[in-house]
């Protein structure tokens, strides 16, 4: 399943972490542009590209919860719904959330267990977990102990204006989009959107949108029935810990971590399966809910246009809803 994963991949992925283009990607790699195009858009994974910020910055949080029952309407600002099966069928809803909308975003899930990401992670390229599998043991991570300070919440910047938030949500899946580009796809969906000139917009992106970027990432998205997405929720003291070094073995997508618990969702090979459970169990996270599965298919995933709910400096409630596609900014 991982086999795309390799050495090389791993190399590839460092050096796109902070590359603005893939000819500079080229260049960092010593690849041929037609190449690394293809490596990034691959025949037998769908590689999920992320242009990813700060959102403590712009007054957002990644919001993990776990509830009984799906919500008959994505409440604000939900991206993904992942219904579950394992002991106990569950679903696991993930969304943005700013303070204004919080206690709403949890009343209308009714949530059993919620993680409120005061850190948030896709995978992260990592030479020394490339072969990770079994006998893996977390504290042979060199590293381990620079995972152990406990997850702080990012300072907050502004809440971004209609322009910001416009290329943001057309460039945060698509890390090689100009931003003029992105600004101009939103207007396509939304002619309210103003005519900028070349010096406000550079403005904008220099400003307001490249100081919140915390590079690009990417994860390989299966859609192969035989390999369900998988979500492990941790509780415990250490369980920070545990996801930080699992944000760094193979197959992961993306993990939510807050004080003593977190969410970690990804596809695994039976080997990085193994590291994984190896990592929780080895710094005594615990799985209260076991292990969970998403059946292949049926994970809802949506996009909203957040520039259309701002004003006054202000997260709005939104007047319309979410669209779902296929591939959303997590």
């Amino acid at each position: 399943m991982h086999r795309l994963v390799d050495e090389a991949t791993v190399e590839l992925f460092t050096a796109f972490r902070f590359a603005r283009s893939l000819e500079s990607l080229s260049r960092l790699t010593g690849i041929r542009r037609d190449k690394v195009k293809k490596l990034l858009h691959g025949d037998t994974a769908k590689w999920r590209l992320r242009w990813s910020i700060s959102f403590h910055k712009i007054g957002l949080k990644v919001i993990g919860v776990f509830t009984e029952k799906a919500p008959a309407e994505p409440p604000p600002f939900v991206l993904k719904i992942f219904p579950l099966e394992g002991l106990s069928k569950l679903y696991l809803v993930v969304g943005l959330a700013s303070s204004n909308f919080l206690e709403g975003f949890l009343n209308t899930l009714k949530p059993l267990y919620i993680v409120k990401g005061l850190e948030f992670s896709f995978w992260v390229p990592d030479k020394l977990l490339v072969k990770a599998g079994y006998g893996f043991k977390p504290q042979d991570y060199p590293g381990i102990m620079d995972f152990m300070e406990l997850p702080e919440e990012e300072p907050f910047l502004r809440v971004p204006d209609r322009v910001d938030l416009a290329i943001l949500a057309h460039k945060m899946n698509s890390p090689f989009k100009r931003f003029k580009t992105a600004y101009e796809d939103a207007q396509r969906e939304d002619p309210s959107l103003k005519p900028i000139s070349p010096q406000a917009l550079t403005l904008h992106i220099q400003r307001h949108i490249l100081p919140l970027w915390t590079g690009n990432y990417g994860y390989p998205y299966f859609p192969d029935p035989e390999k369900p997405i998988e979500v492990f929720y941790l509780e415990g003291w250490r369980s920070h810990v545990a996801s930080r070094l699992a944000a760094r073995i193979p197959g992961t997508h993306f993990v939510i971590i807050d004080n003593n618990r977190a969410i970690i969702v990804g596809q695994y090979s039976g080997p990085r399966k193994v590291a994984l459970l190896a990592t929780i169990g080895g710094v005594r996270a615990s799985l209260p809910l076991s292990e969970l599965v998403c059946p292949p298919g049926k994970e809802e995933t949506y996009m909203w246009r957040f520039w259309r709910f701002v004003s006054s400096k202000k997260y709005m409630q939104p007047g319309e809803k979410p669209t779902r596609i296929e591939d959303t900014i997590i």
